[in-house]
């Protein structure tokens, strides 16, 4: 029958047919979504995974940052470290390498020349300075120190101010060979010192100029050294009657200081022009003039100091001046009595 039934196609059994086929292909697609449901599974697992492992390593990270060892280890390895060893390199290491690349340079082409400077005022330092680097320079100067002259007058009413305008010819000559002597003679080839003879190549020659005194010093005081002024200070708090002889602009300068920190002091000015720094405009010489007069100075003009007898100097005029001190401030001479 069953023989029958398959050979006429019976429909229960073609039905059982389909039902077999239906739950096989069911099977298969329960399979295939089983299949399909674990690799997503793993895949989403391996995401977990790899979630995991960045949030263990930002927890490592923090706690290397949040360690105090660490956070001062890290800014200044990272930071600080990079910076220094640039500015070391750009700024320190390539300009020295550069100096003494141009000084070993300078000096073999000019190693055989010699250049000697007298004095170490305004010209003689700056002389130095741009020579010293391409020539053997040696600087001869009575002082160890460079001095601004403009300045020393203030020395007289306020000593500390003599810091600020002296600096030692070492600090600002560092190639230079500095010799403290006073100068005897001068010849074609030679610098005749005290004690030696210094050859020299070039001779530059910045004496200067000295205050002419028609005295002796120990009677006056030249307003030239801020040493002499500043050991002066302590003297004339103590003295009455102040004595200025030349009225051009170191004298009307100090007279001025004098009184406007001095104010109970006398102070006589003599000058031998008609009016006070002469050669200056007008308007200039009134207000000097109008200044120190409002101030109590007393001026003597067109007369000249000729003589004196301890502390009392006499002018052309015969006019006698009384005064506990002087300072004289007659004008200036070149230093030249070295090229006679």
């Amino acid at each position: 029958s069953s023989g029958i039934n398959a050979e006429y196609g019976d429909p229960i059994s073609s039905q059982t047919n389909k039902r077999e086929e239906e739950e096989r292909g069911v099977s298969l697609d329960n399979c295939n979504t089983h299949t399909t449901n674990t690799q997503t599974y793993s895949i989403q697992l391996i995401a977990l995974n790899r979630k995991e492992k960045q949030a263990r390593k930002r927890e490592d990270n923090t706690m290397r940052t949040t360690h105090p060892y660490a956070l001062l280890w890290y800014p200044f390895y990272w930071a600080c470290f990079p910076v220094f060893t640039l500015w070391y390199i750009f700024v320190v290491l390539i300009p020295r390498l550069l100096y003494h690349t141009k000084r070993f340079i300078l000096r073999k082409k000019q190693s055989n020349k010699h250049i000697v400077i007298i004095g170490g005022g305004f010209s003689g330092s700056i002389a130095a300075q741009q020579l010293q680097n391409e020539f053997d320079v040696t600087l001869i100067d009575t002082k160890d120190y460079y001095e601004f002259t403009p300045s020393v007058l203030r020395t007289i009413v306020e000593p500390n101010h003599i810091r600020g305008i002296q600096i030692l010819h070492t600090r600002y000559l560092k190639h230079t060979n500095i010799i403290q002597a006073q100068v005897q003679k001068i010849s074609t080839t030679n610098v005749e010192l005290s004690n030696r003879s210094i050859p020299f190549d070039y001779l530059v020659l910045c004496s200067g100029s000295n205050y002419q005194q028609p005295f002796k010093e120990s009677s006056v005081i030249a307003a030239a050294r801020a040493n002499s002024l500043r050991e002066s200070y302590y003297a004339i708090r103590k003295k009455e009657t102040i004595l200025i002889i030349g009225g051009g602009i170191v004298g009307v300068e100090l007279a001025a200081e004098i009184v406007s920190h001095f104010k109970s002091k006398r102070v006589i000015l003599v000058h031998s022009q008609a009016n006070l720094i002469n050669r200056f405009p007008k308007k200039a010489i009134k207000y000097c003039e109008d200044f120190l007069r409002s101030h109590g100075v007393e001026l003597i003009l067109n007369e000249r100091i000729t003589q004196h007898k301890d502390w009392i100097f006499v002018t052309d005029k015969k006019r006698e001046i009384n005064c506990d001190m002087a300072f004289l401030c007659t004008g200036i001479s070149p230093n030249s009595s070295l090229l006679k």
